[in-house]
């Protein structure tokens, strides 16, 4: 596989190369794999994608070998919310003028995963 010289790159496409070229030349350091993660995220609308967008975004830390870290139903306000919230991860429904407040479901939704992800790290770090 030829990896595209970063220094002769467009400007668009140079961080791309760069990092390619980093990841093919084992300068990777592996600095990820055994961390925790979570992810959130926000859209304009309830059916704008947020699970899908959660799902996909783990894909490039679980080939990292990060840990995942989600949200429970054990969480009320995952049942609760009628704005955003999945159990792969908070979400926020902006509104298609991106003028909607996040709601207080949101807020203790991404509380309560900012709470797990530092009790999982707490734990992996002992």
């Amino acid at each position: 596989m030829e990896i595209a010289d970063p220094e002769t790159e467009q400007p668009e496409h140079a961080e791309i190369a760069r990092r390619a070229a980093g990841h093919q030349s084992g300068q990777m350091k592996h600095a990820l794999a055994g961390k925790p993660a979570a992810l959130f995220t926000s859209s304009s609308s309830m059916h704008g994608g947020q699970e899908s967008t959660l799902l996909s975004m783990m894909l490039p830390m679980l080939h990292h070998g990060m840990l995942i870290v989600g949200l429970p139903y054990s969480e009320a306000e995952l049942a609760l919310t009628r704005e955003g919230g999945t159990p792969y991860g908070p979400s926020h429904v902006a509104g298609l003028a991106n003028d909607q407040p996040v709601s207080e479901h949101e807020k203790k939704l991404c509380t309560a995963l900012g709470k797990r992800l530092a009790q999982i790290a707490l734990k992996l770090a002992s």
